[in-house]
């Protein structure tokens, strides 16, 4: 009986498939580089006070941005040595189970890049025809900051590295932007999120 009481212990501690520690323990065991994101603090839910009246389907398109950004935020700059060749890094993610993660949290995939780009987008054109609060006026100009379609495109056959961080730092500024903005931490508040 004590036996199985240290094995479900100790499975508790295990995290998640999909969780940024799972995809850190792997690529440390694996011994590739990494680097993490600078750590910043986020209130624990966004603000809608600066936004107009949303519908159910606008609050979950926000909802989407909102944690994409926060995924984007706490991501991680993964150095492989796959280049281009995106058949074997997924193998590869795959065999060493943090597909899930890598998804969520590498900072060079465009899974999450796309998410943002996507919900943000649609969010603004949702919402085109309502007031102009400073809430929208902020997705606006976020929005306007995104990379174009083409860079978008280019980002994962034709960018050198260089390139590539320099699209991804954009992403990111642009992603703290947003929750600076909408989910702002403030000190002594013990409602927050840590991103990174």
């Amino acid at each position: 009986m004590e036996m199985e009481t240290k094995e479900m212990r100790k499975g508790a501690r295990e995290p998640d498939e999909a969780s940024i520690e799972h995809l850190t323990r792997v690529l440390r065991r694996l011994g590739v580089e990494y680097s993490d994101s600078p750590r910043e603090l986020f209130a624990r839910d966004v603000q809608y006070d600066s936004l107009p009246k949303l519908d159910e389907r606008e609050r979950m398109i926000f909802d989407g941005l909102s944690e994409a950004c926060r995924d984007f935020s706490k991501g991680l700059f993964i150095y492989d040595d796959f280049g281009n060749d995106q058949t074997a890094r997924r193998s590869w993610e795959i065999e060493y189970g943090m597909k899930a993660a890598a998804d969520r949290y590498s900072k060079f995939g465009k899974n999450t890049m796309n998410k943002i780009e996507m919900a943000l987008t649609r969010f603004a054109e949702l919402t085109e025809g309502k007031p102009n609060t400073p809430g929208l006026k902020k997705i606006r100009e976020l929005r306007a900051k995104l990379p174009t379609k083409e860079e978008f495109e280019q980002y994962s056959s034709d960018f050198s590295l260089q390139e590539k961080e320099a699209l991804v730092e954009r992403m990111d500024a642009l992603a703290r932007d947003f929750l600076r903005y909408f989910a702002p931490y403030e000190s002594g508040s013990l409602e927050y999120r840590q991103a990174a």
